[in-house]
């Protein structure tokens, strides 16, 4: 809820908020959250974890959304054995040995491998630059992951250029990429690291085509990114000019409660809302491990960001939207369905 990456909590709680207001009042026991800030840090994660468990007695977590920060805080979720469901989280891992956690996006391969496989194909590419944040899961695993499919296409990545946490200054990174001579620059970076990049950019990078994975997906990167040129595109989870019916009843919703357009992190909230509503509802007692079962072995229904199901590695299997980052916000570019890379 704050620090450099705060718009993800926002706009996840205020999905979530949305969303407990529609199912409560179907519950004879309603459901109470609780909000603790975690700051995208992993040892805030950990306190937060704890806090909810040992102190407000919680019978199941929802977070994180960073996935560095989900990790540390399914350690302590798995160790008290509370169920956790993470609506954002893309590392590929993540649910490896964490029986309590489950995700209700996508996982980094197929997003990476899908980001991939549409610069190859749909927009002819064959030279690739990639920059990331080598201290970051998230960022390292799905410069692997598009690195693995472009080559496999036939593309060539020509340069690798890592920059770590907290870097402001970019200058070095953007020379080394532009003497490359790339066709496109992978960026699977924050919102705000890919945005401070940009900026400096500036006049360097016009002619190559800037291509991200969900992290570029908030407002305030899309307030940067008007400063650009359009033909650059982003993986996400959701594109709020979908004319799907679905999408555009929780557009309106949302909209009329919050007077702003959602982005992916908001419909990723109402869907881990619903999602717990749904275990609740199926599990006799509301206890922690009814709730876990429910989620992992009962859960079928449809979200805003897709179908809620989980595969036995406890991720839903949901297909990824292409954004194209305009000077006036994102526009559906795509729809690319799930498969394994």
């Amino acid at each position: 809820m704050t620090g450099g990456n705060a718009t993800y909590g926002e706009e996840c709680w205020n999905g979530l908020r949305l969303a407990l207001d529609e199912v409560n009042p179907n519950l004879e026991r309603k459901i109470e959250f609780v909000l603790t800030d975690n700051k995208c840090e992993a040892t805030e994660s950990e306190t937060s974890a704890m806090q909810l468990i040992t102190v407000h007695k919680v019978v199941a977590i929802i977070g994180a959304v960073c996935s560095t920060s989900t990790k540390a805080a399914a350690k302590i979720a798995n160790e008290h054995r509370i169920p956790i469901i993470t609506p954002a989280s893309t590392a590929d891992k993540l649910t490896v040995d964490r029986e309590y956690l489950s995700r209700i996006c996508f996982i980094d391969s197929f997003q990476g491998g899908t980001m991939a496989e549409f610069a190859a194909k749909e927009l002819g590419l064959k030279r690739a630059a990639i920059t990331y944040n080598k201290s970051n899961d998230y960022s390292v695993g799905l410069a692997a992951s598009f690195r693995e499919t472009f080559q496999k296409l036939g593309g060539t990545v020509v340069a690798e250029v890592n920059f770590a946490k907290d870097d402001t200054e970019f200058s070095a990174l953007i020379s080394r990429v532009a003497a490359a001579a790339p066709d496109c620059v992978f960026i699977p970076a924050y919102y705000n690291e890919v945005g401070t990049m940009l900026k400096q950019a500036r006049g360097t990078w016009d002619k190559f085509v800037l291509l991200g994975g969900d992290g570029w997906d908030s407002p305030d990167f899309y307030e940067l990114a008007a400063q650009t040129r359009g033909g650059n595109y982003a993986t996400s989870h959701f594109a709020p000019d979908d004319k799907d019916e679905a999408v555009q009843n929780f557009v309106k919703k949302y909209t009329r409660r919050y007077n702003k357009m959602p982005g992916a992190m908001a419909a990723l909230g109402y869907d881990a809302g619903y999602t717990l509503y749904q275990a609740i509802r199926l599990a006799p007692s509301a206890t922690p491990e009814e709730i876990k079962n429910a989620i992992n072995t009962k859960l079928d229904f449809q979200g805003v960001t897709g179908r809620i199901k989980m595969n036995p590695e406890r991720n839903a299997e949901k297909e990824a939207v292409i954004l194209e980052v305009t000077p006036t916000g994102p526009k559906l570019r795509a729809k690319m369905p799930y498969k394994k890379y």
